[in-house]
């Protein structure tokens, strides 16, 4: 098995120098991850706030940026204002109102998962008879359960669940790269 993927990672352009730095980097990145992850799912209204706070820094600080290269162009046209006015407001208003922005978060979240469980639904049926289908059904069934807790605590809990999925999602990227890095591990022959 170990030839194997030593052949696959050469295949597909990896040498071993890459997968050195790969698992020495992946494994730090991923424990980073992994508590970052830990602490949302622990603290997920704290990890609403930061999450929200950072997305409205990031758009108004990109409203900034886009508002700059618009003067350079030496933009006349009205149009050409108008991505970095929406980036400056909305991340202004993300910034002004962080309850409001979670809560919007959270409302687009639970739209989110509805149109999932939807999409779902009609792969199930596309795929019926095949193997699998159930598991989309499945997947349909979970992502509804989803949508409607979210829509009928929201506003209120919607802190709770941002920070719960951005938590969940976080602690699994971060496993997922120490399980990588670790496999590096072996490839690399360390």
């Amino acid at each position: 098995m170990g030839e194997i993927t030593e052949k696959t990672s050469i295949i597909i352009g990896f040498d071993k120098d890459f997968i050195k730095r790969f698992r020495k980097t992946g494994l730090w990145v991923g424990i980073a991850l992994t508590i970052i992850g830990l602490v949302g799912v622990v603290m997920p209204q704290v990890m609403s706030l930061v999450s929200e706070l950072f997305l409205g820094w990031l758009m108004f600080a990109a409203g900034v940026l886009a508002a700059y290269m618009v003067f350079l162009s030496k933009g006349r046209a009205a149009i050409a204002w108008l991505k970095p006015f929406l980036l400056i407001v909305t991340g202004g208003i993300l910034l002004l109102y962080p309850l409001a922005g979670i809560a919007t978060l959270a409302l687009l979240l639970s739209f989110y998962l509805l149109l999932d469980a939807l999409a779902s639904f009609g792969l199930a049926h596309d795929y019926y008879p095949l193997g699998g289908w159930g598991w989309m059904v499945f997947n349909g069934f979970l992502s509804l359960v989803l949508a409607a807790m979210i829509f009928a605590g929201w506003p209120a809990t919607s802190a709770i669940w941002v920070g719960i999925f951005i938590g969940i999602s976080l602690l699994v990227d971060g496993l997922v790269l120490i399980a990588m890095s670790l496999a590096a591990g072996k490839v690399a022959g360390q």
